[in-house]
């Protein structure tokens, strides 16, 4: 087997270099002790905990099903159900410490929006299992089997990608959502405001679509432990690649910081939005990066083809 090994990046890429035992792509050589471990926790531990998460999602499903309506039955259902996957995947009790001041509620209830950093796919386990937000879907996404069901009963908001802006576009669509979610006290919805994933020792630019209604906003920071075998961060990596070493790997460790964030008296939505994000960086001790999507384009291109001139 060869030994892959692509250390070498320019400064724009730094933030979706993965720091884990499998590196890049996932494919960093393994000793045989590793090779044997994996090779019996797929066999074992992944399947089982495939097979008990899936079971999770079907019980969710049925709530839907049943209780299209009812809200707080749907939003307690979201967040037990949430927070036995991640249990079942290896957040274990006391895996993941909440650092919220104020309070969790009081934050959801003076929060039109939860505005979060965004590493990996278990943000959205923990988002859920915290606040059982709502979150922006593709219109296609209604007409999903079994997908669309559960998104109708998660309140999602159904948008054209292609429309961004003016009258019907995602940016208008978003303030609406919070204007009404501020007035009725409503489920938050949850925007990843990077608009892509990094490796979480970055924050990227933020687009400013969470903060053009100039409301509260709940800022959360989710951080993941470093240094171990397989890192949480889905950045240069497959999907499915990812999902076999993360439920394979026995535990895994995460902290949130959790805090309101309110607009200044006259302040535009843009100075909200880098306020915010200073905010995150701070309190998060996560690194300023001005580094963009296409940069993460270009840093996956250039691992493809180092990747292929090892095979």
């Amino acid at each position: 087997m060869p030994q892959y090994s692509y250390h070498s990046y320019l400064d724009e890429h730094a933030p979706f270099v993965r720091h884990d035992s499998y590196g890049a792509m996932g494919l960093e050589r393994q000793g045989l002790r590793e090779r044997t471990r994996l090779r019996i926790a797929s066999l074992t531990l992944m399947p089982l905990r495939f097979f008990v998460g899936m079971s999770l999602v079907a019980l969710y499903y049925v709530v839907c099903l049943l209780f299209p309506k009812n809200e707080r039955l749907n939003r307690a259902a979201l967040s037990f159900v949430s927070r036995s996957i991640l249990l079942v995947i290896g957040f274990g009790f006391g895996s993941i410490q909440v650092d919220s001041p104020e309070g969790l509620a009081r934050c959801v209830d003076a929060s039109a929006a939860v505005v979060s950093n965004h590493t990996s796919w278990a943000d959205i386990l923990i988002l859920c299992w915290l606040f059982a937000p709502s979150f922006v879907a593709r219109s296609a996404t209604r007409e999903t089997p079994l997908i669309g069901r559960v998104s109708q009963a998660m309140r999602c908001l159904y948008v054209e990608r292609e429309k961004t802006n003016g009258k019907g576009g995602i940016a208008s669509q978003l303030q609406e959502r919070m204007h009404m979610t501020s007035r009725a006290k409503a489920r938050p919805i949850a925007i990843f405001a990077e608009g892509t994933t990094s490796n979480g020792t970055y924050l990227l630019p933020f687009k400013s679509g969470a903060f053009l209604a100039l409301l509260p906003v709940t800022l959360v920071v989710i951080k993941y432990a470093k240094g171990g075998r397989v890192s949480p961060a889905w950045e240069s990596i497959s999907g499915l690649r990812h999902v076999v070493l993360m439920l394979s790997e026995p535990r895994h460790r995460a902290s949130v910081t959790v805090a309101t964030f309110v607009p200044n008296p006259g302040e535009s939505p843009q100075d909200y939005c880098r306020r915010a994000r200073q905010t995150m960086l701070e309190t998060g001790g996560l690194l300023d990066s001005e580094s963009t999507f296409r940069d993460k384009l270009n840093y996956h291109k250039l691992l493809r083809q180092q990747h292929d001139k090892f095979e």
